[in-house]
């Protein structure tokens, strides 16, 4: 007969309800900021004012002011904070969206809430809507 100590099934345990957890952030798409990554511009062809990277499981975002580039860390939101950040409703969002200070973007439904999301991509900057063309 197999015997478990008392100790192990505990940690064994644990370590169920953590696989489970992951198993269920990633089949419900908890991680998907890392679709956010890329370059956006601000005019339909015009050249990239936002770029979103991911440095050592960290996102950044910067936006270029004045020729130069202005960086922030970022995290990702969740769906419901990004709808009462941005204003449109939760299932309209796509994907989780990048928030820090005073910097907020988003991926939703092409044409969600009138023409602020004709592209599917917005930004918020300091309080200032942007719609965004992903390049």
């Amino acid at each position: 007969m197999f015997v478990i100590d008392r100790d192990l099934e505990i940690e064994m345990k644990k370590v169920f309800v953590l696989l489970m957890i992951a198993a269920t952030m990633l089949l419900t798409g908890c991680n998907s900021s890392t679709s956010l990554t890329g370059e956006y511009a601000t005019k339909e062809g015009g050249r990239a004012d936002i770029k979103v990277t991911q440095k050592d499981g960290k996102y950044y975002g910067a936006v270029q002011f004045r020729n130069k580039w202005e960086e922030v860390e970022l995290r990702p939101a969740s769906r419901d904070e990004t709808a009462k950040l941005s204003g449109t409703a939760n299932p309209d969002i796509i994907d989780n969206a990048l928030v820090g200070n005073g910097f907020l973007i988003a991926h939703v439904k092409p044409g969600t809430t009138g023409p602020m999301f004709r592209t599917g991509y917005v930004a918020i900057i300091g309080f200032i809507p942007a719609v965004l063309y992903k390049k």
